[in-house]
């Protein structure tokens, strides 16, 4: 519990370090505006996907707020580089396109989503569990999640991260699931549910260039532990 607690109070501080991103060695977040930014999708500007979708969510954790999201491997990915959920599940929440809850919302003023964590999302005893999708991945990616892992642990040594084996891309609940995803880009989940967590980590793409390094991966875990 205390863990729990620990990084409750440490997501608050990272709000702090978002800026310049020094976790652990030195950090240095992509240029918004650099159009080799692999945060977002390597080789393009912010918003200047040819299939970026706008949408207008209502649930529980982002509150009410327009969204334009482009699709990975069926997963939705919202501000660059946060993965939603599904696309169903975002489409679930779109207010546009359910009646009712474009019903409930008419009295609803838009909101931002925190970056904070939320009392609800904490991996239990400070353990993130991940796992490689393949042994293909596991072999490029371990260099790259080793050295971001241990930014974490440098910063935050109460944190425990477990990986599973044997690598699998099966989807399991309360684990998350590494790719590198060709031409994915850059993103990760927000924080634990016992649903299935994803994080990708490009490293090819002949299309747009770019591969998500140790920098990158460090900012990703940050999503993934909650902020």
């Amino acid at each position: 519990m205390l863990h729990l607690v620990q990084l409750a109070l440490f997501s608050i501080f990272l709000i702090h370090f978002a800026a310049s991103a020094r976790i652990g060695a030195p950090y240095s977040a992509p240029n918004p505006g650099n159009e080799n930014d692999p945060m977002i999708a390597p080789g393009q500007r912010r918003g200047a996907f040819g299939n970026l979708t706008l949408a207008t969510i209502k649930d529980g954790i982002y509150g009410t707020r327009d969204v334009s999201y482009f699709v990975v491997n069926d997963l939705a990915i919202i501000d660059g580089d946060v993965i939603y959920g599904t696309v169903n599940q975002l489409r679930s929440h779109d207010i546009n396109l359910n009646p009712l809850i474009q019903s409930e919302n008419s009295q609803t003023t838009k909101e931002r989503r925190s970056l904070s964590v939320f009392s609800n999302n904490a991996w239990p005893s400070a353990t993130v569990t991940y796992r490689y999708e393949s042994n293909d991945v596991a072999t490029t990616l371990i260099p790259i999640v080793n050295a971001a892992i241990g930014r974490w642990k440098s910063a935050a040594p109460w944190l425990t991260f477990k990986r599973l084996e044997p690598n699998s891309n099966i989807a399991t609940n309360g684990v998350t699931t590494i790719r590198a995803t060709e031409c994915g880009g850059c993103n990760s989940n927000i924080g634990f549910t016992g649903a299935p967590r994803f994080m990708n980590l490009q490293q090819a793409c002949p299309s747009k260039p770019g591969t998500c390094g140790i920098n990158e991966a460090t900012h990703e875990f940050g999503h993934l532990l909650g902020r």
